[in-house]
Formats: C-alpha cells, sequence, structure tokens
C-alpha cells in the first residue's frame, strides 16, 4: 500500500490511466473505492479507464459487479460497454448476476459489443451454462469474429458437449 497515494494521483492527473486503474484495483478496497468514484468522472477516458481496471479487483465483489452490470444497462458509450463487459468476464463473480446482464446486452449491441460479451461470458467457464442457447446462435453470427469467439466461449463452457469435432 505505500505506492497508493502515487497510484491514486497518477490517475486523477490522467497518466498511464489503464496501468494505473489495474494497479489501484490490486490493492483491494481502497483501490476499488477510487476506481468506483471515477465512474462517474467527466472525463470518458478516466471513466472507461476505472470500468476496465475494475476487472481486476479482488475485494467488493458485490458493489464492483453491480456498477459494471449499471453501465451495462445505462450507459450508451461503447467504450463504457466494451470495458463492463470485458470487466465481468475477468471477474467471473456472482455469475447469477453477471451473465444475464451479458446475455442482455447482446442482443442489442454492435458487432464489437458482441465480441466482447462472448470473450466476457467465455471467461466464467461452466458457470456460464445459461448463456448456451445464446451462443450457440451466435456461432450462426454475420460476423466471423463473433462466430469464432462464441466456438471458444463454448468450449470453455461445456467442453465435454463442444469438443473441436463437435464445434465445427
Amino acid at each position: 500500500e505505500p505506492a497508493f497515494p502515487t497510484l491514486t494521483n497518477l490517475f486523477h492527473q490522467r497518466k498511464h490511466l489503464t496501468t494505473v486503474g489495474i494497479s489501484l484495483a490490486g490493492i483491494g478496497q481502497k483501490g476499488v473505492f477510487v476506481l468506483m468514484g471515477a465512474l462517474t468522472n467527466q472525463n470518458l477516458m478516466v471513466r472507461h479507464s476505472a470500468a476496465g481496471g475494475l476487472g481486476s479487483a479482488r475485494s467488493d465483489y458485490e458493489i464492483v459487479t453491480s456498477a459494471l452490470i449499471q453501465i451495462l444497462r445505462t450507459n450508451d458509450h461503447p467504450l463504457m460497454h466494451h470495458a463492463a463487459a470485458l470487466s465481468l468476464g475477468l471477474l467471473h463473480e456472482m455469475p447469477e448476476i453477471s451473465v444475464p446482464a451479458l446475455m442482455e446486452s447482446f442482443n442489442d449491441t454492435d458487432e464489437s459489443q458482441k465480441a466482447m460479451v462472448v470473450i466476457a461470458l467465455g471467461y466464467f467457464g461452466p458457470k456460464a451454462k445459461a448463456a448456451v442457447p445464446l451462443l450457440l446462435q451466435a456461432r450462426k453470427d454475420k460476423n466471423e469474429d463473433v462466430r469464432e469467439l462464441a466456438k471458444q466461449a463454448l468450449l470453455k463452457i461445456d467442453p465435454e458437449t463442444f469438443s473441436e469435432k463437435k464445434s465445427k
């Protein structure tokens, strides 16, 4: 924790936002508190880095997960959606609320958001079994990247059913 004041200062000065955001989240509750506060900053890049950094949080999962889901549901900026989806996947905590929220955000988004959601669902592994029907649909998406990412996510969620031979 000796680095906390320096990291906080760098974050507020908007220097090395991504690295500092991840580092703050790794510090624990104090760092998570700084990042949570930054989610309402007027600067998009600060908000984006805060949301992205929260994917490395190792405490306060309920608060962090709720904040990230709120971003998915209410923020209309693609960068914020991407960061929130990926952070939920990196956390892979609270699947009972995270997986449905990710699935909701898949339905009405652009191709890059679909890709982020599929990646995030894959991070949950077997805890994302509820997403299998959605991912099977994503295997038929018009975007090749979405199709391939869905295949990889299915392999992580249920490797027995979706082995390489069966998922082609």
